[in-house]
């Protein structure tokens, strides 16, 4: 089932494929050598013998926060939603000096926010669409920096998450955006124009 739902979503996306038609030379390159780079990076092997029981789709997440945090060389990282091992082995694995901060659920939104409240500048963050969702992505969007990122998982897949995506691409605070369907990239650089690039990935 994976397979084929795979499938459809890529054809759907064909014309998108690593940068096509993309005018910007930093979202292409972004894209290019960062969201669909095919490079079997040092620590793939293994991280998939130390968690191998990812799903294909959460191993393929996994490998691109892992490039993120290569790129990106975060300080502060957070997990919002439901932490995992998995996200905090592949971001530590791409950036070792990297602190994470996961901050699940319990307790709801009014915890989960003044958590964020009390960190410092966020550099990467990971966001899973859940109630309370909205307000835990406001508190986060303002500790967040000009060379910040913020991926939100599920943007297509639940009403959680596509009333998140909506509202963060309507937000005046977000620069360019990336919808790869099964996520979504914020980034917060006010020198770009706002723009969203639908990428295959």
């Amino acid at each position: 089932m994976y397979g084929i739902r795979r499938m459809m979503v890529w054809a759907s996306r064909c014309r998108h494929c690593r940068g096509f038609g993309v005018q910007s030379p930093w979202a292409y390159g972004f894209i290019r050598y960062v969201v669909n780079e095919h490079y079997p990076y040092y620590a793939y092997k293994r991280m998939r013998e130390e968690f191998s029981c990812l799903q294909p789709m959460e191993r393929k997440l996994c490998e691109l926060y892992f490039r993120m945090a290569n790129f990106l060389q975060p300080q502060c990282v957070v997990d919002m939603g439901t932490p995992t091992a998995a996200f905090r082995g592949y971001v530590n694995a791409g950036c070792k000096g990297a602190r994470i901060v996961g901050i699940g659920v319990a307790g709801g939104s009014s915890a989960q926010v003044e958590m964020v409240s009390g960190l410092p500048l966020v550099d990467f963050a990971r966001v899973l669409p859940v109630d309370g969702g909205p307000e835990c992505y406001d508190s986060l969007a303002a500790k967040v920096g000009g060379h910040s990122m913020v991926v939100v998982e599920g943007i297509h897949s639940s009403p959680l998450g596509r009333k998140l995506w909506a509202e963060i691409l309507n937000d005046g605070r977000t620069s360019v955006t990336f919808d790869l369907y099964y996520c979504g990239i914020v980034t917060y650089d006010k020198k770009r124009y706002r723009q969203n690039y639908i990428v295959n990935f």
